[in-house]
């Protein structure tokens, strides 16, 4: 395994430090529109507290965790590759096993990168956030990318193409999105007739 993590940071440290570099610059960007602070006093004496910026981080996360296991298992899917992994002296589970460990390496370093950044950026700033959820949302968001990250790697796998892996995902991904739109279509049905039965009745 030791071997085959060598070979993958071999073939893909181009594209993780592209990855990294344009998150960075991105997010860098993000954080210039920001006007020095964090907070907005008014004239009520009231503080408005902005959202942190982690939301970029976040959705970065999720996109990672989504597409990088589809590109690092898409070797399955074509039959000059998979014979070619398939021929190197190691298990197909520890094969795959060492993929879904680089694949997870993949997401978490720009990830890492542009969260920490983002952290900096707040120290040095005007604010009023509680330091000590940062290092603890950090955690909460690795932990779901990982998950996320072995999910989709399940799922893609569980296909024989690339179009057929990619269509599962969605589906995985827009599954849950469509369920929550409908119960709250139901309870909103139901609110409605529930009021206007009880306007009539009354």
């Amino acid at each position: 395994m030791r071997n085959l993590f060598k070979y993958y940071f071999k073939k893909r440290w181009p594209f993780i430090l592209f990855i990294s570099i344009a998150a960075v610059i991105i997010n860098f960007l993000i954080l210039l529109d920001n006007d020095g602070s964090y907070y907005h006093m008014y004239d009520n004496g009231y503080d408005f507290i902005e959202t942190p910026p982690v939301v970029f981080a976040t959705i970065l996360a999720a996109i990672l965790a989504s597409v990088i296991p589809m590109i690092e298992f898409s070797f399955k899917m074509k039959k000059i590759n998979v014979d070619l992994m398939y021929s190197l002296p190691i298990k197909r589970n520890k094969l795959f096993i060492s993929t879904l460990l680089f694949s997870i390496i993949e997401v978490l370093i720009p990830i890492t990168l542009i969260y920490w950044q983002s952290f900096l950026n707040v120290l040095i700033s005007t604010h009023k956030y509680e330091l000590i959820y940062f290092p603890l949302y950090y955690l909460i968001l690795i932990f779901i990318s990982i998950g996320l990250t072995c999910i989709v790697s399940f799922i893609f796998c569980r296909n024989n193409t690339i179009v057929d892996g990619v269509i599962n995902v969605a589906m995985f991904a827009t599954a849950p999105m469509a369920v929550v739109y409908a119960l709250q279509s139901l309870l909103a049905t139901y609110r409605h007739t529930f009021f206007v039965r009880r306007i009539l009745d009354g």
